[in-house]
């Protein structure tokens, strides 16, 4: 670790969080991570530790998997949820709730399957 990098979190099991191991290819949805930051050059460092083989992993574009895409995706279902017409009264009412439920399923569901998509590891020697 070097002066200009934040001493990593210690490692954390998280749900909904895929990964596969590129030492094994070992898949999961709960993977252990942690997270470090560097600031020459700013960015995001995400290892991943199989559970299996217990190798350490590096994800790939781990600002843009972990910060980029999650806050369009948000930003996409805020635009639909105040855009979507909704002619059932105020924003209170059964039919309104029942929409933004609907919508933040539908967010979940799309945040997940693009980090699905998204996500490639590299192999670390650390």
């Amino acid at each position: 670790m070097s002066d200009e990098q934040t001493r990593p979190e210690p490692w954390k099991q998280s749900r909904f969080s895929w990964f596969r191991c590129p030492h094994c290819g070992v898949a999961t949805n709960r993977a252990t991570s942690r997270t470090a930051l560097s600031k020459q050059p700013p960015r995001v460092v995400v290892d991943y530790q199989c559970n299996s083989c217990r190798k350490v992993a590096r994800l790939r574009r781990a600002g843009l998997t972990h910060v980029g895409l999650p806050v369009a995706i948000g930003l996409a279902m805020v635009y639909v949820a105040y855009t979507l017409p909704i002619d059932t009264g105020p924003w209170y009412s059964p039919a309104s709730l029942a929409a933004l439920a609907v919508l933040m399923i539908v967010e979940l569901a799309l945040t997940l399957i693009v980090a699905r998509l998204t996500k490639r590891f590299d192999k670390c020697v650390d």
